[in-house]
Protein backbone atom coordinates (compact mmCIF):
# COMPACT_ATOMS: atom_id res chain seq x y z
CA UNK A 1 0.00 0.00 0.00
CA UNK A 2 1.75 3.52 -1.07
CA UNK A 3 1.46 6.32 1.13
CA UNK A 4 -1.24 7.88 -0.29
CA UNK A 5 -3.23 4.84 -0.16
CA UNK A 6 -2.24 5.13 3.80
CA UNK A 7 -2.71 8.68 4.56
CA UNK A 8 -6.25 8.63 2.74
CA UNK A 9 -7.52 5.03 3.42
CA UNK A 10 -10.55 6.95 5.30
CA UNK A 11 -11.49 9.27 2.60
CA UNK A 12 -14.01 9.45 -0.32
CA UNK A 13 -12.49 7.35 -2.79
CA UNK A 14 -12.49 10.54 -5.25
CA UNK A 15 -9.98 12.33 -3.30
CA UNK A 16 -7.70 9.44 -2.87
CA UNK A 17 -8.17 9.17 -7.25
CA UNK A 18 -7.56 12.96 -7.14
CA UNK A 19 -4.65 12.37 -5.24
CA UNK A 20 -2.92 9.19 -7.32
CA UNK A 21 -4.12 11.40 -10.29
CA UNK A 22 -1.69 14.16 -9.09
CA UNK A 23 1.09 12.18 -8.43
CA UNK A 24 1.10 10.21 -11.13
CA UNK A 25 0.97 13.37 -13.51
CA UNK A 26 3.53 15.14 -11.03
CA UNK A 27 1.76 17.53 -9.88
CA UNK A 28 0.86 16.77 -6.20
CA UNK A 29 2.20 20.12 -5.58
CA UNK A 30 -0.83 22.33 -6.52
CA UNK A 31 -2.76 19.70 -4.01
CA UNK A 32 -2.80 23.03 -1.10
CA UNK A 33 -3.69 25.62 -4.06
CA UNK A 34 -6.37 22.87 -5.15
CA UNK A 35 -7.46 22.91 -1.32
CA UNK A 36 -7.60 26.48 -0.61
CA UNK A 37 -9.87 26.88 -3.98
CA UNK A 38 -12.24 24.10 -3.19
CA UNK A 39 -12.75 25.86 0.30
CA UNK A 40 -12.97 29.11 -1.16
CA UNK A 41 -15.63 27.58 -3.05
CA UNK A 42 -17.58 25.99 -0.11
CA UNK A 43 -17.37 29.20 1.69
CA UNK A 44 -19.04 31.35 -1.07
CA UNK A 45 -22.10 28.28 -0.79
CA UNK A 46 -22.04 29.52 2.34
CA UNK A 47 -22.86 33.02 1.76
CA UNK A 48 -19.16 33.67 3.41
CA UNK A 49 -16.50 35.57 1.89
CA UNK A 50 -12.83 35.43 1.94
CA UNK A 51 -10.87 39.04 2.63
CA UNK A 52 -7.34 38.89 2.09
CA UNK A 53 -6.42 41.39 4.60
CA UNK A 54 -2.65 42.82 4.48
CA UNK A 55 -0.75 45.11 7.34
CA UNK A 56 2.49 46.17 7.91
CA UNK A 57 2.51 44.07 11.26
CA UNK A 58 1.04 41.38 12.58
CA UNK A 59 -2.65 42.03 13.73
CA UNK A 60 -4.31 40.53 17.14
CA UNK A 61 -7.15 38.90 17.29
CA UNK A 62 -9.31 42.02 18.64
CA UNK A 63 -7.85 44.13 15.90
CA UNK A 64 -9.35 41.51 13.72
CA UNK A 65 -12.24 41.43 14.44
CA UNK A 66 -12.81 45.19 14.05
CA UNK A 67 -11.39 44.59 10.35
CA UNK A 68 -13.82 41.87 9.99
CA UNK A 69 -17.04 44.00 11.47
CA UNK A 70 -16.09 46.88 9.21
CA UNK A 71 -15.90 44.39 6.00
CA UNK A 72 -19.02 42.96 7.19
CA UNK A 73 -21.06 45.91 6.78
CA UNK A 74 -19.27 47.19 3.52
CA UNK A 75 -19.67 43.71 1.62
CA UNK A 76 -22.84 43.10 3.38
CA UNK A 77 -21.73 39.38 3.83
CA UNK A 78 -20.21 37.49 5.94
CA UNK A 79 -15.96 38.00 6.02
CA UNK A 80 -13.40 35.15 6.44
CA UNK A 81 -10.12 36.93 7.27
CA UNK A 82 -6.78 35.22 5.93
CA UNK A 83 -4.16 38.01 6.61
CA UNK A 84 -0.59 38.81 5.14
CA UNK A 85 1.71 40.88 6.64
CA UNK A 86 3.70 43.84 4.36
CA UNK A 87 5.59 46.50 5.67
CA UNK A 88 6.10 48.14 2.37
CA UNK A 89 1.84 49.31 3.32
CA UNK A 90 3.80 51.53 6.19
CA UNK A 91 0.32 51.54 7.94
CA UNK A 92 -3.01 50.99 7.49
CA UNK A 93 -4.92 47.97 6.12
CA UNK A 94 -5.46 46.45 2.47
CA UNK A 95 -7.87 44.13 2.36
CA UNK A 96 -9.13 42.51 -1.22
CA UNK A 97 -12.55 40.93 -1.95
CA UNK A 98 -12.67 39.06 -4.76
CA UNK A 99 -11.96 41.44 -7.34
CA UNK A 100 -12.52 44.66 -5.30
CA UNK A 101 -9.66 46.22 -3.42
CA UNK A 102 -10.09 48.98 -0.84
CA UNK A 103 -6.99 50.33 0.04
CA UNK A 104 -6.82 51.99 3.53
CA UNK A 105 -2.82 51.58 3.58
CA UNK A 106 -0.52 54.36 4.64
CA UNK A 107 1.64 54.52 0.97
CA UNK A 108 -1.34 54.87 -0.46
CA UNK A 109 -2.81 58.12 1.32
CA UNK A 110 0.83 59.09 0.31
CA UNK A 111 0.95 58.28 -2.78
CA UNK A 112 -2.71 60.11 -3.52
CA UNK A 113 -1.02 63.54 -1.50
CA UNK A 114 1.74 63.08 -3.80
CA UNK A 115 -0.31 63.26 -6.94
CA UNK A 116 -2.48 65.85 -6.15
CA UNK A 117 0.75 68.17 -4.71
CA UNK A 118 1.99 67.67 -8.27
CA UNK A 119 -1.10 69.00 -10.12
CA UNK A 120 -1.37 71.70 -7.75
CA UNK A 121 2.68 73.00 -8.50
Amino acid sequence: MSLIEETLRRAQPESLNLATLLLDRGRLGIAPEMAELFRDAALSELGIVVARVTTAEPIDPQTEAGIRQRLNSLVGKQVEIRSEVDPSIIGGVVARIGDQLIDGSVSNQLRRLRTRLEAGA
